[in-house]
């Protein structure tokens, strides 16, 4: 998998993080300081859980074979089609983005990438590159989300589908190539 992928992988659980964070937004959180604690635990958390699942996929595809790029592959798949389906669920998010919640939703958000960091662990990928780059979307893309969310909180149910679509794609990719 190259760098292209790679960001379009990054791009895809990012989605997650942006658009929570469009939807936080919304509900008026303008706290510069909330938002960068905010985005800065969700970016730490895309970067370590990654490494965790990487390591483990890494791991695991010496003993698999080739059998590990279509797990790998079907992992994407399905993490893509569940992002679509929980695109079409409705729920109103209130956040003050204090105590608990200012762990617990980042890491709600972040539990995919533990999931991809798996799934691209059995492809043999750069376990330090890879967490990095996705840790580093998700904090922009979550402070871009918070912002945004200020004034654009109404397309942030579209997010995660443009995000399933790119995962399942990726997996398709695996499959065929």
């Amino acid at each position: 998998m190259g760098i292209y992928e790679l960001i379009l992988v990054a791009l895809a659980i990012g989605m997650d993080s942006f658009s929570v964070s469009v939807g936080i937004g919304v509900t008026g959180i303008d706290d510069s300081n909330k938002i960068f604690k905010f985005s800065l635990i969700t970016g730490v958390l895309h970067f370590l859980l990654p490494l965790v699942g990487l390591y483990l996929g890494t791991q695991l595809s010496g003993y698999l074979g080739q059998f590990a790029t279509y797990f790998g592959a079907g992992v994407l798949i399905l993490l893509g089609i569940n992002m679509i389906r929980e695109n079409h669920k409705e729920t109103k998010i209130e956040f003050k983005l204090i105590g608990t919640e200012l762990l617990l939703i980042p890491l709600s958000v972040s539990l995919d990438a533990l999931t991809i960091g798996f799934g691209l662990g059995t492809l043999g990928m750069s376990v330090l590159e890879a967490a990095t780059f996705f840790g580093a979307v998700a904090f922009l893309m979550t402070i871009l989300g918070l912002t945004l969310g200020n004034v654009l909180g109404a397309i942030s149910s579209k997010f995660d589908l443009v995000g399933g679509v790119i995962l399942i794609g990726l997996g398709v990719k695996l499959l065929i190539f």
